[in-house]
């Protein structure tokens, strides 16, 4: 029997959910991946983008902020520091303590986001959706506490169902499904390595932000 060397996406994928699980943590939906064509007919289309709704946090926004945030989310990059404007936060690139990527504090009457200047700008771009997520869904804790500050596994001694809530709206604030879904069946080929990288450089996110991001919409 001939065997079949894995593609270099699903050992990306592998070694993402080996380390997540180790981690005990959990990333979006890491599914099997497959080289699939997006361009297909309306009728899929319309099934593939029912079976990707963008995460309940996203719905448990409240009215005044998610009409903030859907300004902004129908163009790529998605203009994060302009969301953060709006909702009234303050954004500095700081230098942090070592291990620490992010994040988000209530001094003052008012939230303040800081984010490590020495990590890269794709992990930035993560890091500032992570910290609005944690202001759109968790402001209550922030500002009883006073802070969360995030780790690089984005820890921040909260519970993990909140940094998981965190981590999925951050990844709809940053790849918006609609508009990434848009990108893919327009492109029409199939999703190679090259395909991902273009896609993270023109969303300006890391190739493995890209990968799990897609991997959710897998059959």
């Amino acid at each position: 029997m001939r065997l079949t060397r894995p593609s270099r996406t699903q050992e990306r994928l592998d070694v993402l959910t080996m380390l997540c699980r180790k981690q005990s943590c959990r990333f979006l939906v890491v599914a099997e991946p497959q080289i699939r064509n997006y361009s297909q007919t309306s009728k899929l289309k319309q099934e593939r983008r029912k079976m990707m709704p963008s995460s309940n946090s996203f719905h448990r926004i409240d009215d005044e902020h998610k009409q903030i945030v859907e300004k902004y989310i129908s163009v790529r990059p998605v203009p994060l520091g302009a969301i953060a404007r709006d909702l009234g936060l303050n954004v500095k690139i700081s230098a942090l303590e070592r291990g620490q990527s992010g994040l988000i504090e209530y001094r003052d009457g008012a939230y303040t986001i800081k984010i490590n200047r020495h990590e890269t700008r794709e992990r930035q771009r993560f890091t500032l959706a992570h910290e609005i997520a944690h202001f759109l869904l968790h402001h209550d804790i922030i500002a009883t506490t006073g802070q969360i500050a995030d780790n690089v596994l984005y820890r921040s001694g909260q519970s993990e169902q909140i940094e998981y809530e965190a981590n999925r709206l951050a990844a709809d604030l940053i790849m918006p499904n609609d508009l990434l879904f848009s990108d893919l069946s327009e492109m029409g080929v199939p999703v190679t390595d090259e395909v991902i990288e273009r896609l993270a450089q023109e969303w300006q996110v890391s190739k493995a932000a890209m990968e799990i991001r897609l991997s959710s919409y897998a059959a």
